[in-house]
């Protein structure tokens, strides 16, 4: 499959990349392949809406990643690797409701 997963348009990548195991992002892949397309094309393209807004943020920087990381991807990378995809779906759903919820959109 190929890659999606970019640093202006996936919240979980940015984050992997400054605070988790890059390997964890072959997950990423692994549950496009298995998921509800439509959920992961909307995933996308509010996460990328959302890395534009971030940018623009002064608290956007490594303690953001940080906590962003400890907060969301944490749990969201440990139900992937159980194999609880649909659950992970769910997470990440409500890591973009939350983080759009900060920055009020």
């Amino acid at each position: 499959m190929t890659k999606l997963s970019y640093d202006h348009n996936c919240l979980i990548y940015n984050s992997m990349l400054k605070h988790g195991d890059h390997s964890d992002a072959e997950l990423l892949q692994n549950l496009r392949s298995v998921s509800n397309q439509s959920l992961v094309a909307e995933y996308y393209v509010r996460s990328a809406k959302l890395i534009q807004l971030l940018k623009k943020a002064p608290n956007f920087d490594e303690n953001y990643w940080a906590s962003h990381y400890q907060m969301y991807i944490e749990d969201i990378v440990n139900l992937l690797k159980a194999g609880n995809n649909d659950e992970a779906i769910t997470k990440i759903l409500n890591m973009l409701d939350s983080v759009e919820s900060s920055l009020g959109v």
